[in-house]
């Protein structure tokens, strides 16, 4: 994790880390301080996607933001934090969004939360209070066709997608239409020696019509090692592939 504070810190995101101690966020576990912050392995993901938010200006506050695939909000906190009335969007499974919920009801009780039963009955964002936080189900994804959102991220799930839901996301109105894209996903989701996921989705099935604005290697967690079987011997290893990130911004 020292080399993550480092990289943020390189990015002059230090002030990010002192301002939002992970332990200060609802139901955290006091973990011990990693050279003097309170920070976790997926806090300081959390930490370096704000600072590139903040540091490419990827949101305004009068604008809207939709995550696929939020899990427990604390992106979307750490977002909020900075951008308060700006409208979050989450589409996610209805448990993961009951994560949330929970989690950012405690954070921002005052807030307009919108759950997944009232999400039909809107008909345009800029009817509602601003900084209002949006749950949606998957089964309502077409749902979001009919807004106007600014800006669409993704981070690592699809590419563990099926390739059929995967090319649904990328068809989408929604994706087609927003002014920008930020994704962090793997490079290649199956490699043939490893394959971790049942499709074997990589770099170039994300035919994006907009210019790349910024693209790199993820610099997150490239310490992470896990002990599992590849080729019938098990050992301790770097996931199978690393990760791609890009920024696309609508010409």
């Amino acid at each position: 994790m020292i080399d993550d504070i480092q990289i943020i810190k390189s990015l002059n995101g230090e002030n990010l880390i002192k301002e939002n101690p992970q332990n200060k966020t609802p139901g955290a576990t006091n973990f011990p301080l990693v050279n003097g912050y309170s920070v976790t392995s997926r806090w300081l993901r959390y930490l370096y996607f704000l600072n590139q938010f903040k540091r490419f200006e990827l949101l305004k506050n009068n604008q809207a933001w939709l995550d696929i695939g939020s899990y427990y909000g604390g992106l979307q906190g750490l977002v909020k934090k900075n951008f308060p009335d700006a409208i979050i969007i989450m589409l996610d499974f209805n448990h993961q969004l009951t994560r949330s919920y929970i989690y950012l009801k405690q954070m921002y009780p005052n807030s307009n939360h919108i759950l997944p039963n009232k999400i039909s009955n809107i008909k345009n964002l800029n009817d509602l209070p601003k900084g209002s936080i949006l749950y949606v189900e998957l089964e309502d994804l077409k749902k979001l066709n009919e807004f106007n959102i600014n800006i669409v991220t993704n981070f690592f799930s699809l590419g563990e997608m099926k390739r059929n839901t995967f090319n649904n996301y990328l068809k989408s109105d929604f994706i087609k239409n927003c002014q920008t894209l930020y994704f962090v996903n793997r490079f290649n989701s199956s490699p043939f020696y490893d394959m971790t996921y049942d499709d074997p989705i990589n770099i170039f099935d994300y035919k994006i019509k907009k210019d790349i604005f910024y693209f790199d290697h993820f610099p997150i967690h490239q310490y992470n090692v896990a002990n599992r079987k590849v080729l019938e011997r098990k050992f301790f290893r770097n996931a199978s592939s690393s990760y791609f990130e890009i920024i696309w911004k609508k010409n």
